[in-house]
Order: C-alpha cells, then structure tokens, then sequence
C-alpha cells in the first residue's frame, strides 16, 4: 500500500525528515499515526542508530504534519538516491513543503554544540547526486532556490530575541561516514561554509526536480 493509502484521511501538507538526535520531536507529535517503513514499499530501513525507521502523522505545533523519524544514508548503500522514492510518495501524498533536519559539526568557533543553523545552500562535496542516469532534460533542475526563501523565513528567529542561539549559512556536505578532516574543513570555511555534514546534499537535488 502506498503511504496516500494509508494516511487515514490524514491531509498533512508539510513533511519533516528527522536527523541525528533530534527523533525525539516524533514523540511530541499530538494524536499520532505510526506507520512504520517495513510498511511503505520504498522506503528505506535505516541502519544506524538513532534513526527509528518510522512515519508519524499528526499535529505539531497546532499544524498537521507526516515526520519521518529517522532515514538511510548514501553511505549505507553507495546509493544517492535512497530516500527518493519516500521522497515521491510524500509528493504524491499531497506533502508541498520538506523540512530536512541534519546534526552538523560546527566550522565557525562562535557557533557552539546546541546551536540552530539554518541551511541555505550546500557545497557538494560528497561525489554523489540522486539525478545520475536518469535521462531527459528534467534531469537539469534549477538549483539556486534549492533551499526555498519564503520558507526559510518564517523558520528564521526572530534576531531580536535575546541569547539567540541560530544563524543561517552553507553547509558543507561529505561522502561520510566520517563528516569532517581538518584539510577539507579549512577548504570548506574558505568557500564559506559554515559547517560541515556527511547526511544531506544530495536530497535538495531530488527535492528540487519533484517541485
């Protein structure tokens, strides 16, 4: 069955994707939907720690959303393109806007453990892009709103906020499993990005191309 079969009348229009550390936000979702992976043909099973492999749908913050607590990552598998048919049945099931949440290794000494990022680009630095073989021109997708303006502002802080803990920046993305050398990190700071992740860059390409 497909993840639209299974929503339950369930009509979320925003979808988050769960990194490192932060599945603990699937458990403050109101009136949950559980629906685990092994469930929904395509998607992935992850195999690292931390990651549940499990789809809640319910209300957060006043709002219905589908969380997708946990995700493979292309070093699992060598495979790009391995959260992209989750990514298309989100798609299909009616999601319009995908949060992509990652734990990230800080390349700038004001930006402490704890701190919010928000990402507004990437640096590619990990070789790989869930697009390759796929033939026809949608394979070239414009990529300089990957990380959509409008959304990114009404998630930005307020800046006025006292002890603000969050900023905006590039993100570095690595091949992993280990995110982060001192020779690529300096390389990466001179290209200004500001911090550093083995988990994301390929899935704003596919995100991109299923706009």
């Amino acid at each position: 069955m497909t993840l639209a079969s299974r929503l339950a009348g369930r009509s979320p229009k925003t979808a988050i994707i769960l990194g490192s550390s932060l599945g603990g936000i699937a458990d403050r979702v109101e009136n949950p939907l559980v629906i685990p992976y092994t469930e929904l043909p395509g998607f992935p099973v992850p195999k690292i720690s931390g990651h549940a492999g499990k789809l809640v749908v319910g209300k957060l913050g006043g709002k219905e959303v589908a969380v997708l607590a946990g995700r493979a990552h292309p070093y699992e598998s060598g495979n790009p393109g391995v959260m992209r048919p989750a990514i298309e049945q989100l798609r299909e099931a009616g999601i319009e806007t995908l949060i992509l949440t990652n734990a990230a290794g800080s390349l700038k000494k004001t930006m402490r453990p704890g701190s919010i990022m928000l990402i507004t680009d990437h640096i590619n630095y990990s070789g790989m892009n869930p697009l390759v073989g796929q033939h026809g021109d949608e394979n070239f997708v414009p990529m300089t709103d990957a990380y959509d303006p409008p959304t990114r502002k009404k998630l930005m802080p307020r800046r006025k906020r006292k002890r603000s803990r969050s900023s905006k920046a590039s993100m570095s993305g690595t091949p992993g499993p280990p995110s982060k050398r001192p020779p690529r990190s300096a390389c990466s700071r001179s290209l200004a990005a500001r911090q550093s992740a083995c988990r994301q860059s390929p899935k704003p390409s596919w995100r991109a191309a299923t706009a």
